[in-house]
């Protein structure tokens, strides 16, 4: 798992358990610091698509 997809996974689950709205301010700091969105983890699913599960683009 890459630190992008950790993080966006870690905000979403954060989201849905606690029922606020999906936030994604420490999400948002990797990619300026040069997090590839398009990386894919061991699995083929990229930090996009995790995002777009919990309902953002953060992009």
């Amino acid at each position: 798992m890459t630190s992008l997809t950790h993080s966006i996974d870690t905000e979403g689950d954060g989201a849905l358990q606690t029922g606020e709205p999906l936030t994604v301010h420490t999400t948002a700091v990797l990619p300026a610091f040069g997090a590839d969105p398009e990386l894919a983890d061991p699995g083929g699913n990229t930090p996009m698509e995790l995002a777009r599960v919990y309902g953002t683009t953060w992009r």
